[in-house]
């Protein structure tokens, strides 16, 4: 979780746009994570391939995280 709210404070200027911009990201995924598992668990006729999607969702989210939030350091440390 410290990884990720370090991202934005990196990248923006100002604290308001990185919280907003978190707050956005996360209640657009509480609004479309239910019928985005609702869709795939109706079409399969079961939860697995809808909880199997969302790991994949998080496993590439997870590597995005790792691998942006090195290189905006390393030009965040560049730049000063």
């Amino acid at each position: 979780m410290p990884q990720f709210w370090r991202i934005p404070a990196i990248g923006l200027t100002e604290a308001a746009a990185a919280s907003g911009m978190i707050n956005s990201v996360s209640n657009i995924s509480g609004f479309v994570g239910p019928y985005f598992t609702g869709t795939i668990a109706s079409a399969t006729g079961s939860f697995t391939y809808a909880l199997l999607a969302i790991s994949i969702i998080m496993a590439a989210g997870l590597a995005v995280l790792l691998t942006a939030g090195r290189r905006m350091e390393r030009l965040d440390w560049s730049i000063s």
